[in-house]
């Protein structure tokens, strides 16, 4: 009986739970990108760029959900593959953009005359970059060795 009721919440709770967290995380994403005192800030940069790699990763788990549902895409060669290395490549980028956010908070608040040459919009962009490129060498096994 307990595992009927696990079933029932994995295939009812889960697709709520990635549609709102899309539907957040794109709103996020165009406030700030569209908003044009925000876009400006480095800070806003970081957090358009996690609101992005979670919607990513949360159309990772979403197709990993179809086979709760009798859809095996992720059952796939080739999709197998891909969906891990995606899953892999956001995964680290959402906790390392979340680390290289707070060291930027950390340089506002303790060291706040440093900040308008250290926390700008360029090392933003750089430092995702950097992370993005990171990430899919990183784990670029994940292709290779998934099965």
């Amino acid at each position: 009986h307990l595992a009927e009721i696990l079933h029932s919440l994995h295939v009812y709770v889960i697709p709520i739970i990635i549609l709102v967290g899309i539907i957040g995380n794109t709103a996020s994403f165009l406030v700030f990108i569209g908003t044009p005192r925000l876009c400006r800030q480095s800070s806003s940069m970081y957090l358009a760029f996690l609101a992005a790699v979670d919607n990513l990763f949360m159309v990772t788990v979403f197709v990993v959900w179809f086979g709760w549902v009798g859809i095996h895409i992720f059952m796939k060669n080739g999709w197998c593959q891909t969906i891990m290395y995606c899953s892999d490549v956001c995964s680290f980028l959402s906790v390392w953009t979340v680390v290289s956010f707070t060291c930027e908070r950390w340089i506002v608040v303790f060291h706040p005359l440093k900040r308008h040459r250290l926390c700008t919009r360029k090392r933003a962009v750089i430092v995702m970059t950097s992370l993005t490129i990171a990430a899919l060498i990183f784990y670029s096994f994940s292709i290779f060795t998934s099965s």
